[in-house]
């Protein structure tokens, strides 16, 4: 700051203060146009992870109608041999593929149900065939034939395609 007598000393006072605001302003305007962009850059991120979060949480939601069992053994019908790992598809309330593992590839948007362990016989009076409606019983053991041995064997039930 320059001092000089007088009204000069007012002149020179009121232009450093003229350029110390005008320096001010110029770094005030920066740091909002930097905020700004700073702000932007973030509504922008975060409409992007809105995006992202909203895709997943649809298709997580998105509720698949084909069902995969797999690994149980299956009994197809009554006095039918007894198919060791095994695999059935259902699409709807229809029975799609039957079989053993290594022969039925399985579907990449599908629900799966492990039932390694597991024995899979038809529900009374159904069959377990391409075209039949999904009518099984899950068992937790060996059936009497293609019967439960005792009702509390049934672990879990597919009627007409859909878990009971």
């Amino acid at each position: 700051m320059l001092l000089v007598n007088g009204d000069g000393a007012a002149l020179a006072l009121a232009a450093t203060a003229s350029a110390a605001s005008q320096s001010l302003r110029v770094r005030s305007t920066a740091d909002s146009i930097y905020r700004t962009r700073a702000i932007l850059r973030d509504e922008e991120m975060l409409k992007r992870l809105l995006a992202v979060a909203a895709v997943l949480i649809l298709g997580a939601c998105q509720r698949s109608d084909v069902k995969v069992l797999i690994g149980a053994t299956v009994i197809v019908a009554p006095g039918a041999q007894p198919i060791d790992d095994s695999i059935i598809i259902v699409a709807g309330h229809t029975i799609r593929s039957v079989g053993m593992r290594r022969d039925i590839p399985i579907p990449q948007d599908s629900e799966r149900s492990d039932l390694s362990g597991k024995w899979v016989v038809p529900a009374d009076g159904s069959r377990i065939g391409v075209g039949e409606s999904a009518n099984i019983l899950v068992l937790d053991r060996a059936p009497n034939g293609v019967k439960p041995q005792e009702a509390g064997d049934v672990s879990r039930r597919l009627v007409a395609g859909d878990w009971r």
